[in-house]
Formats: C-alpha cells, sequence, structure tokens
C-alpha cells in the first residue's frame, strides 16, 4: 500500500519510522537524516498520503509511535514467494507512468524526490503507444475549433 500510493523505493519505505509519518499535515518524510551521506545519494521525497493510506497507517500504528513501520524482514524474499510477477521496485515505475500520465514529468519528479526530471523520463517513465491516445484523441478535436 505505501508502494503503490508514494512511489518510495523499497529501501525506503523498509527504512520509515513512525516519526517520519505526519498526520495532521497528511504527509510522510522519506528522507532519513541517520542514514551517511553516500546512502542518501539518491533522492528521497517528502510525499502526500492519500485519505485510504492515512486511514491504513493510523490503524497500522497501534500506538508504537517510535519504532518502524514496517517490520524488519526480507521484502524482496516474501516478495518472490508470493508475488511472482515482480519485484517490489517495480511498483515505483508503476507509480511514475501513472503520474507522469495523468500528471506530468515534473509531478512524478517530485513525487519520486528526483532531482532531475530527467532521471524520471529516462529510467522511470513508461508510456507506451495505447497509453498515448487520450492525447492523439485531443489532438483530433483541435481542427474542430
Amino acid at each position: 500500500r505505501i508502494a503503490l500510493a508514494t512511489g518510495a523505493r523499497p529501501g525506503a519505505i523498509m527504512g520509515l519510522t513512525w516519526d517520519r509519518v505526519d498526520f495532521e499535515r497528511n504527509v510522510i518524510n522519506f528522507n532519513d537524516q541517520r542514514l551517511s551521506k553516500q546512502d542518501r545519494r539518491k533522492g528521497r521525497a517528502v510525499v502526500p498520503m492519500n485519505k485510504e493510506l492515512a486511514e491504513y497507517l493510523s490503524a497500522w500504528r497501534a500506538g508504537d509511535i517510535r519504532g518502524p513501520v514496517i517490520p524488519r524482514f526480507d521484502l524482496n524474499r516474501l516478495w518472490r514467494k508470493h508475488i511472482k510477477i515482480a519485484r517490489p521496485h517495480d511498483l515505483r515505475h508503476t507509480v511514475a507512468t501513472e503520474i507522469a500520465r495523468r500528471f506530468g514529468l515534473l509531478a512524478a519528479a517530485n513525487m519520486l524526490g528526483h532531482r532531475s526530471v530527467r532521471t524520471t523520463e529516462q529510467v522511470y517513465v513508461h508510456i507506451k503507444a495505447d497509453h498515448l491516445r487520450e492525447a492523439a484523441e485531443a489532438l483530433g478535436s483541435l481542427h474542430s475549433r
């Protein structure tokens, strides 16, 4: 749920602690200042929580507000055991593509914490021709104006 609602990297999600989940402002801060500068080289964003994620996390929290949001376990091994079609990081690509398609590359780059839209465009966004159909239809209506 967190991955699909935020586009965060699996490592950022696994390292998320409750002190960086702000229910008053409805945002999650994936920046972990405890990490070394080397480990923080990949951008991490402060992202808004949608209503469903905020409700889910609020129920999940169950009082302990100091520890990790997700208990420690081998995410990749668990993922492969139960979901054999993708990797956890693939959810980040899905989020990037959907945000870019609906709201533009800049919104996707900001949501993913990228310093450059170019990274988002070259690495994450996979807009296929069928996603461009709506754009093509919009262009068709230009000649009738």
